[in-house]
C-alpha cells in the first residue's frame, strides 16, 4: 500500500518540476518576447509602406551592407542604431569626425541620426521604428557641425574615405552655399569624390535639395543618383527639386526616424529618441536602404541602378521628367518580389496639397578652418583622399528647408502615442524614459516569474513529502 501511494506522489512531483522549468523558461524569455514583438511606431511609418518594403523583407533585410551617412554624425548609444554601427572586433566604433578631426563621429545636431534611421533602424526589437534595410550597418562621417555647418572638401574627403573603409554605399543628405552675393546654391558633393567612388563600385546617393535649382547645379555627367522628395499622395512637395530625369523621388513628409534633440552640452537621445521630419534629406536615405536590399541581394552599383529604374513608379508626364525623375522608388519591384504598382499620372500640386512650406534658413555658422585628421586604423592615410580646397570654399550646410523635426513619445505604458505639431513650424517636445521595458512592459514578466517560483517550491515540497514516507 505504501509504495503504491508513493507513486503517484512521485509522478506528480515530476510533473511540477516540468511545469515550473517551463514556468522558468517563459518568465526568463518573457522581455525578449515583448521586445521582439515589433516595433512600436511602425504603423505611423506611411513610407515603409508605400515603398513596400515589407514584400522586400521576404529576400532580404540589407545583411551585410555597409551604408556611409556623410553627414552631422550618428549618435552612437541609439537603441535602434547601436547595433547597426559598423564596429571592431573590440566593439569600438568605426568612423571618422572631420570637423574636430578625431575619430568620434557622434552626432551633436540630429540631422544624422535621423537619417541613419531612415536607412538601418533595427526591425522588431520592440524599440520605436524600423529602417528600410534594418538588417545594413551604418558607417557614420561626420562632416558638419553642431550648427548643421561644415566645408565642402570636407565632404570629398568624407566620402574618399568611406570608399576606402569598407563602404558599399554612400548617403549624403547635405547641400553647399557659395558665399557669394545673393547666395546661390551649387552641389555639397565633390564630383571628383562622386566619381572616386563610382570608380571603385560605391554608390553615391544624395539629397536633390530643397530650393529652385540646387539639383541642376551638378555636372550633367557626374553619377551621383539624386533624389527628390514626395508627399503620401505621391505629389512632387512644394519644395522638393530634382531637375535630372535619372533622379528618383522618394518619401519625404512626415518621416518618422531615430533622432537626438540638439542641446548645448551635446546631442539628448533619453529625452527625444524619436522625430517627424521632411525634406529631400530624408527622401535620399529610403533610396540608400533600397539600394543596401539590392547590394545584398548580390546585385552590383551598375545592376543596382538598373534595378532601381526597373523597379520605379512612374509620376507625372509619362516618362522620365524633370520633377520626378523616373519615379518613386518601390523595394519590393525593383528586388523583384512583387509587380511594379501600375504607372500612373500626378496632377501638379495645388494650395490644398498637404506639402508644407519650407521653414526660415537659420544663420549660417562661422566656416571652420580645415583640419586634417586621420583615417581609423588599420587602413593608412590616404593622399588622394585631400582635396585642394577652392579659392572661396563653400560653406556647406543641412539643406535649409529640413524643418525641426517633431518629437515623439512612448508614453507610461509602453504604447506609442506619436504627437502631431499644433502648426508647420513648431516643435512640440516631450520625453522617454529609456529605462522603462518598451512596448510590453514588466507585468507578465513578473506573473510568470512568481507563478514559477511557486511551482519550484511545491515541487520541493512533494520531493520531501516523499523522501519522509520512504524514510
Amino acid at each position: 500500500m505504501g509504495g503504491t501511494s508513493r507513486a503517484p506522489q512521485r509522478w506528480w512531483s515530476l510533473v511540477l518540476v516540468a511545469l515550473a522549468g517551463i514556468g522558468l523558461v517563459l518568465g526568463s524569455g518573457a522581455t525578449a518576447v515583448a521586445q521582439g514583438a515589433g516595433d512600436p511606431y511602425r504603423s505611423e511609418q506611411w513610407n515603409l509602406d508605400r515603398i513596400r518594403t515589407d514584400e522586400a523583407w521576404r529576400i532580404t533585410r540589407g545583411e551585410g551592407v555597409v551604408v556611409a551617412v556623410v553627414d552631422t554624425g550618428v549618435a552612437l548609444d541609439h537603441p535602434d542604431l547601436f547595433d547597426r554601427i559598423v564596429k571592431r572586433d573590440d566593439g569600438s566604433v568605426v568612423g571618422i569626425n572631420l570637423v574636430d578631426g578625431d575619430l568620434d563621429p557622434s552626432d551633436e545636431h540630429g540631422h544624422g541620426t535621423l537619417v541613419a534611421g531612415v536607412i538601418a533602424a533595427a526591425a522588431d526589437n520592440g524599440w520605436g521604428v524600423a529602417g528600410v534595410a534594418p538588417e545594413a550597418r551604418i558607417l557614420p562621417v561626420r562632416v558638419l557641425d553642431a550648427a548643421g555647418s561644415g566645408r565642402s572638401e570636407d565632404v570629398g574627403r568624407g566620402i574618399r574615405w568611406a570608399v576606402d573603409n569598407g563602404a558599399d554605399i554612400v548617403n549624403v543628405s547635405l547641400e553647399a552655399v557659395a558665399p557669394t552675393e545673393g547666395g546661390s546654391r551649387v552641389p555639397g558633393v565633390p564630383t571628383d569624390a562622386v566619381r572616386y567612388a563610382d570608380e571603385r563600385g560605391v554608390l553615391v546617393i544624395a539629397a536633390a535639395g530643397n530650393q529652385p535649382g540646387a539639383a541642376s547645379a551638378y555636372p550633367a555627367d557626374s553619377p551621383i543618383i539624386l533624389v527628390g522628395a514626395v508627399d503620401r499622395d505621391d505629389r512632387s512637395t512644394a519644395f522638393s527639386t530634382v531637375d535630372r530625369r535619372d533622379g528618383f523621388v522618394a518619401p519625404g513628409v512626415e518621416i518618422l526616424s531615430t533622432w537626438c534633440r540638439r542641446t548645448r552640452s551635446g546631442c539628448d537621445v533619453a529625452s527625444a529618441p524619436y522625430g517627424m521630419a521632411e525634406g529631400t534629406s530624408f527622401a535620399a536615405p529610403h533610396v540608400s536602404g533600397v539600394a543596401a536590399l539590392l547590394v545584398a541581394a548580390g546585385y552590383d552599383a551598375v545592376e543596382v541602378r538598373e534595378r532601381l529604374t526597373a523597379g520605379a513608379v512612374d509620376l507625372g508626364e509619362p516618362g522620365p521628367d524633370r520633377e520626378y525623375g523616373v519615379g518613386r522608388v518601390d523595394a519590393a519591384a525593383s528586388l523583384g518580389a512583387a509587380p511594379r504598382a501600375t504607372t500612373r499620372s500626378v496632377p501638379e500640386p495645388t494650395s490644398t496639397s498637404p506639402s508644407r512650406p519650407p521653414a526660415e534658413p537659420e544663420p549660417a555658422a562661422d566656416v571652420e578652418p580645415e583640419v586634417t585628421a586621420a583615417p581609423a586604423p588599420p587602413p593608412e592615410p590616404v593622399e588622394e583622399s585631400v582635396e585642394v580646397a577652392p579659392e572661396e570654399p563653400l560653406v556647406v550646410e543641412v539643406p535649409r528647408a529640413d524643418p525641426e523635426p517633431v518629437e515623439v513619445n512612448l508614453d507610461g505604458a509602453g504604447y506609442p502615442e506619436p504627437t502631431v505639431p499644433a502648426a508647420d513650424d513648431g516643435t512640440h517636445l516631450v520625453g522617454l524614459d529609456l529605462g522603462a521595458p518598451p512596448a510590453g512592459g514588466a507585468a507578465p514578466d513578473l506573473w510568470l516569474r512568481l507563478v514559477a517560483a511557486a511551482m519550484v517550491a511545491l515541487a520541493m515540497l512533494c520531493w520531501s513529502s516523499v523522501a519522509r514516507a520512504e524514510a
